[in-house]
């Protein structure tokens, strides 16, 4: 909708202007009406209109100077002039000031449609080709965006690409790099609460990133690129040598900045990497922030860490996450013992986390190792794992973002109950579908030589275990669930005084009647013949 102010003195002449055409079917929406230049400006700046309807001659403020000082604000307004016969030459000098045309009173209703249709088709127009321009130029900056992003991530995740061509990656990626220094900075903002955290509150470091980027960087970088690799807020600075420590004292005050110390329920963690000389090297500075993120888990959220000049011992996953660790692990994952496995992982993850002397991203790399260790162990007992608790790689990501040991536990352990869960009622499931069919089959077959080894290859299962599982489910064991089922369809039949005893014997499966008579007294307490009396 066109929104649309009518200014005129006489306020009858707003009305039938307001009256005349129906403003809202031709597109335009009536925001405000005014009876005096002045509180027709007033309502301008207020309402802010694409068109304006003014009278020529009003008291205190006519058109002429409203448009002049609408125009001294430089606001893009359409005017469209009302006037009589007497000021029609005074009206033709409002064109000067980008009146569209003037409308002489009293008002036609077909002059005044064929004027709004006219700027309506215009207006839009303009709008469709400007909002066209900025659709198209919105879509090549996302795409460049998209690109610049792809190309970071495979050099920092993979190794892909080569650095060092400042001219060409600034033409293919619009950037502004420059010889001098160049540092990542990574942040990520933990959730006190949340057992993992989604990658969700980045919003924290990409406000405090946009504001320093205004208030301080841009005057100190060459070129500052803010992106998310792999969940993390990355930073790409480029510098010149002589801001070196005015760049290092902003990153330390950053947590301050962005208002996070103590908070409880989120904290900042920021990780400069280390500077380097070129953009070729820009992975051993990604590579270190890396690290100095990983390292939360071991000095705590909410704080920088920075691990330029820090060594660790050189040792791998498998010295740390040893044979009877894995051998125990493996056993408890094969018998879903959640508790007993979460117990170990507790105690492995805590020998690295108190050990200074580790590498703190072995924790990490021990937690992928427990997970592709739970998918294999589990994936050769038959269980589909991806089915139930979905692709590994998920699992990964959530496991970057945990933000403590604690949680990271916690990760695993849900992993290994959700699958034990799942295992357990589709086991439970199974049990009840086979139980049910096993009656089924009975209440149309008890008449015949019904056997349990019958029944269980019907199922697929081994006789004993259908034994124990049908005494679990009912309550009784198979055999006596057949006899229950055939002595209660004879106490109905033994009412019909037609029917001899031997003849209902027969009838729910049992040739010889002395054995019928037998196994009736002893389930019911009385004979068939003494059972019939009591109800003939």
């Amino acid at each position: 909708m066109i929104r649309t102010i009518i200014i005129d003195d006489e306020i009858w002449v707003c009305r039938l202007i307001k009256n005349i055409v129906d403003w809202n079917a031709m597109g335009f929406e009536i925001v405000e009406e005014a009876y005096d230049g002045q509180s027709g400006l007033q309502a301008i700046l207020r309402q802010c209109p694409e068109l304006v309807l003014t009278d020529i001659r009003m008291p205190g403020m006519d058109g002429i100077q409203l448009m002049q000082k609408v125009r001294e604000k430089k606001l893009d307004i359409k005017f469209i002039v009302i006037s009589g016969y007497d000021d029609f030459a005074y009206a033709q000098s409002a064109l000067k000031y980008g009146a569209l045309g003037y409308i002489l009173k009293p008002v036609d209703r077909k002059e005044l449609t064929d004027f709004l249709v006219s700027i309506r088709d215009n207006l839009f127009a303009d709008k469709m080709e400007e909002n066209k321009k900025k659709e198209i130029e919105g879509k090549l900056n996302e795409r460049i965006e998209q690109l610049r992003i792809r190309y970071f991530q495979s050099c920092f995740l993979q190794g892909e690409g080569i650095f060092g061509d400042l001219e060409k990656i600034n033409q293919e990626f619009i950037c502004s790099f420059q010889p001098g220094c160049f540092q990542v900075i990574l942040g990520v903002i933990d959730k006190g609460a949340a057992e993992y955290n989604n990658g969700d509150s980045g919003e924290v470091f990409e406000d405090w990133a946009c504001r320093r980027r205004k208030e301080f960087l841009d005057k100190k970088c060459f070129e500052y690129l803010l992106l998310k690799i792999q969940d993390f807020d990355a930073v790409i600075l480029n510098y010149p040598e002589e801001e070196k420590e005015s760049i290092k004292r902003e990153i330390k005050e950053i947590i301050i900045r962005c208002g996070n110390v103590g908070a409880s329920e989120y904290k900042i963690t920021i990780a400069p990497g280390c500077i380097v000389p070129n953009l070729y090297n820009i992975r051993e500075s990604y590579d270190m922030a890396v690290k100095g993120i990983q390292a939360r888990l071991r000095y705590g959220p909410g704080r920088v860490i920075d691990l330029d000049g820090a060594e660790y011992e050189n040792v791998g996953v498998s010295k740390i996450f040893g044979v009877e660790q894995e051998k125990q692990l493996v056993f408890y994952t094969e018998t879903l013992d959640c508790m007993a496995a979460r117990t170990l992982m507790r105690e492995i993850f805590r020998d690295i986390q108190n050990n200074d002397a580790l590498d703190p991203g072995l924790i990490f790399a021990t937690a992928q190792e427990i997970l592709d260790l739970l998918y294999k162990v589990l994936g050769r007992k038959g269980i589909e794992v991806e089915g139930i608790i979905g692709k590994k790689d998920g699992w990964g990501r959530k496991i970057i973002r945990s933000g403590s040991v604690e949680q990271m536990v916690s990760l695993l352990h849900k992993a290994l109950a959700e699958i034990k869960g799942y295992y357990e009622t589709n086991s439970q499931q199974r049990s009840q579908k086979a139980v049910e069919i096993v009656k089924s089959y009975i209440s149309r077959h008890y008449k015949e030589d019904v056997s349990l080894k019958e029944a269980a290859d019907m199922v697929y299962l081994n006789p004993k275990y259908l034994g124990e599982l049908f005494k679990k489910e009912t309550g009784m064991y198979f055999q006596e669930y057949l006899a229950g089922y055939r002595l209660d369809l004879a106490k109905e039949m033994l009412l019909d005084v037609r029917l001899r005893v031997g003849e209902v014997g027969e009838q729910v499966g049992y040739q010889d009647a002395k054995y019928f008579s037998k196994l009736f007294k002893k389930y019911v307490g009385v004979t068939p013949k003494q059972y019939k009396k009591m109800f003939s």
